[in-house]
């Protein structure tokens, strides 16, 4: 991390505190499980994107 910082912003700019990293990595991973398990990953990866269709009403509407 220290050299990214340095490669970003230049030598000698502190890095931020250990708090403020974990932070910034947790809003920057959110809802994406990034860091999770790789089964909690996968199956994630498979779930489908949505509903698969309409549902109609096969009965008469009151």
């Amino acid at each position: 991390m220290e050299r990214l910082v340095e490669a970003e912003h230049g030598p000698g700019v502190p890095p931020p505190s250990r708090a403020t990293f974990y932070r910034l990595l947790s809003a920057v991973t959110s809802g994406r499980h990034t860091l999770g398990s790789a089964r909690t990953r996968r199956s994630l990866a498979q779930r489908p994107d949505g509903m698969f269709g309409q549902l109609t009403a096969a009965g008469p509407v009151r």
